[in-house]
């Protein structure tokens, strides 16, 4: 069952997802959020209830105790049969061997084990447990008996999903509602905040006709950053992906020009990214709130010498240059979309035989998802001693990849899974 920790939800979901139930474990709000009487909503949804109900009604003069332990359960993503080095669980690789360390690290759930009394014309209790693992794909199962001795012998059945012990010699499988419930698993949710630059003077901020700055920019006002892609991919890795809501997302470096929140940059560096991202930042990531913040920008400029970058930058396929970028990830930095170079990319393909790429639109998704990604995996593998990379974090994946090749991979989303927070 949910705990409401006092701002009235409880984030706790009985509709069947993955075989069992689901919670959002985590803040609705941002830190610090209260309502009109000045009360805190920001409370953590990390407190379960795990209730028991017996039958029949505890008798008058008797007592009796059931224990209650809490099981991990084989982690969701599947890379191959269950308990092989080959499945999603490297830590659980014994058939029939219970290993509370799956899912990357340790149970998750505290206490690990409680009781509960019943006395004469008692049916129902609960105990109170604590996730202090709230990793997206993380899972619990609770198993329940009023012998200690039977339920320290539970037992995953081959499947790692299960719970049987034996009796008698016989195996018994333990099914819900009896002596268990339903598996408990982590959702998250991730709030984009969404900026983006105020339209461009033609005069003040160009020119835009080709002369002196690039050879073809237009005049173009960057829009704020579409998630479509992110929030569809990310659902594979038990994330639920929002705009952040206004309420929350307010900072504007330009107050009413009646366009974008940040300051127009033609040619924006990364020396300055933090200082045009900052004024309009309004939310940190922390491990009890997920954000990523996302800049719908123009084009980017490097200072580097000898790849004719040494002013502006509207690059036609010339070396380096950048689709978006994720400033200063692991430190919970901006993420930029650059539109401009975009149009220049997907316009002006210097492959000799290059296939067909996709459209702006479908470009511009998976940039903003390639860019969010980092805030997860890191450098674009996601594995800086291999250097592997797949699915959009491959630069010609994203360009010319169908869309099955540009969803999050297994491996992606078990790097996902291990991460406390995007940053």
């Amino acid at each position: 069952m949910g705990v409401d920790p006092g701002d009235g939800k409880t984030n706790f979901d009985d509709d069947d997802y993955l075989g069992g139930y689901r919670i959002f474990a985590e803040r609705n709000r941002p830190e610090g959020t209260k309502d009109q009487a000045g009360d805190p909503i920001d409370q953590p949804h990390t407190n379960i209830k795990v209730q028991v109900s017996i039958t029949p009604i505890m008798p008058e003069g008797y007592s009796t105790t059931v224990h209650l332990k809490v099981f991990d359960p084989d982690y969701y993503v599947d890379g191959g049969p269950a308990h092989t080095p080959q499945d999603g669980d490297p830590n659980d690789q014994t058939a029939g061997t219970y290993n509370p360390g799956d899912n990357f690290g340790g149970l998750g759930m505290t206490p690990a084990t409680a009781q509960l009394t019943f006395e004469e014309d008692e049916w129902q209790h609960s105990a109170m447990f604590l996730i202090d693992g709230p990793y997206a794909g993380n899972n619990f199962l609770v198993g329940a008996n009023p012998r200690l001795s039977v339920l320290n012998n539970y037992a995953f059945m081959p499947d790692g999903k299960n719970l049987y012990f034996m009796e008698q010699g016989q195996q018994v499988i333990v099914d819900p509602p009896f002596r268990t419930d339903n598996w408990l698993t982590v959702w998250r949710t991730l709030w984009m905040e969404l900026d983006d630059m105020v339209a461009p003077d033609p005069v003040a901020d160009g020119p835009f006709d080709g002369a002196g700055v690039g050879n073809d920019d237009v005049i173009l006002d960057p829009g704020v950053a579409p998630i479509d892609l992110t929030k569809n991919s990310m659902h594979w890795a038990l994330i639920e992906v929002e705009a952040l809501p206004g309420e929350y997302n307010v900072k504007d470096a330009t107050p009413n020009d009646g366009t974008g929140t940040v300051e127009f940059v033609h040619n924006l560096t990364a020396q300055i990214s933090s200082t045009k991202s900052g004024p309009v930042r309004d939310v940190a990531s922390e491990p009890a709130f997920w954000v990523i913040h996302t800049i719908g920008a123009y084009e980017e400029r490097t200072e580097t010498v000898g790849d004719n970058k040494g002013g502006d930058w509207d690059p036609n396929w010339e070396a380096n240059s950048w689709l978006g970028w994720a400033y200063q990830y692991g430190a919970d930095g901006s993420n930029f979309i650059f539109y401009e170079t975009i149009r220049d990319r997907q316009l002006n393909d210097p492959l000799p035989n290059p296939p067909t790429p996709v459209d702006v639109d479908t470009l511009t998704e998976r940039v903003v998802f390639h860019e969010a990604l980092h805030r997860f995996l890191g450098p674009h593998g996601g594995d800086p001693d291999t250097g592997v990379a797949d699915g959009v974090m491959v630069y010609d994946t994203a360009m010319y990849g169908t869309p099955e090749a540009n969803e999050l991979t297994p491996r992606q989303i078990r790097i996902i899974n291990q991460k406390e927070y995007p940053k």
